[in-house]
């Protein structure tokens, strides 16, 4: 089984730090024979990529998003005969007993059953505060009682997983057409999986094998929590659900779909002091989901 890794860089000095930004990388990169760096960014970030031995670094110079950024990096382990490859965000990172064990998992559990493309792993929210530490903590034991109370195994087939330290076969990449640019942001890595899904694929997520993963900052309003998003971001995030909404509508998370934008709608368009601005890109995003194909 040969893999390799990809992961999708977008201003990462000025997002993760030049320090953190490298040492997420040299957590995983010796494991792989080639690392991806494809590079969102405007500027030229190659004296960032120098610094890992068998880094290959594409520069983007602009903001092309995250689907064509992955496809991208599928593509060039493709032409580099790779079968598979493990896509990472910037700002996640492995330990190298995790990491060990996740890749012996995913060529044992291949050679059992090939409808296995797509394996993923548990991610460990980095907190930035005591407080989201002792909020994750509950989260963790809330998930645990849960699993013991349905019998749910760690290991278990999942309609959906995130990007990063996702191990996507090549093949069955190709064969679902790829990830879908015209998402250009979110909801790029859940509407891939609905499609392997749709193709008979399946998705493997084992719990017991942890990588840690970042999310971005919140900020308070009155009593709500709001996502710090750019209005850039919140007509992609507002587009792609209606767009899941419409064309998967099979699949069990669309009332967490409907609920989410109903949350986002009285957040940023009521409460947010943008607020007309942002009932603009509402519509917006509903003209354009109209538009597509």
């Amino acid at each position: 089984m040969k893999i390799a890794c990809t992961v999708i860089w977008y201003n990462p000095i000025e997002s993760v730090g030049e320090a953190e930004c490298i040492k997420n990388i040299l957590t995983y990169s010796k494991f792989f024979k080639s690392v991806y760096i494809i590079d969102n960014s405007q500027s030229d970030n190659a004296f960032l990529a120098k610094k890992i031995d068998n880094a290959i670094y594409i520069p983007n110079m602009k903001n092309k998003g995250i689907a064509a950024a992955l496809n991208q990096g599928c593509e060039k382990a493709l032409d580099d005969n790779f079968d598979w490859i493990m896509t990472m965000d910037q700002d996640s990172s492995w330990d190298s007993v995790n990491l060990t064990n996740y890749l012996n998992y995913v060529e044992s559990a291949f050679n059992e059953n090939n409808k296995i493309v797509s394996f993923a792993a548990n991610a460990n929210l980095k907190p930035t505060a005591k407080v989201e530490i002792i909020k994750q903590k509950i989260k963790q034991i809330i998930k645990k009682a849960l699993k013991i109370k349905n019998k749910l195994s760690p290991i278990h087939q999942c309609e959906r997983v995130l990007t990063s330290a996702n191990i996507i076969n090549l093949t069955a990449w190709k064969n679902v057409g790829k990830f879908n640019e015209w998402l250009f942001i979110d909801e790029v890595d859940h509407e891939f999986c609905y499609r392997l899904r749709d193709a008979g694929y399946l998705i493997i997520i084992n719990d017991n094998i942890v990588f840690k993963h970042s999310l971005g900052d919140d900020k308070k309003t009155f009593f709500y929590k709001i996502n710090n998003h750019s209005d850039f971001r919140l007509f992609y995030i507002m587009r792609n659900n209606l767009f899941i909404q419409k064309y998967y509508p099979n699949y069990s998370k669309l009332f967490e779909y409907k609920k989410n934008l109903r949350k986002l709608i009285i957040q940023e368009c009521i409460f947010s002091i943008k607020c007309i601005n942002h009932w603009k890109i509402y519509k917006n995003a509903k003209k354009s989901l109209k538009d597509y194909n």
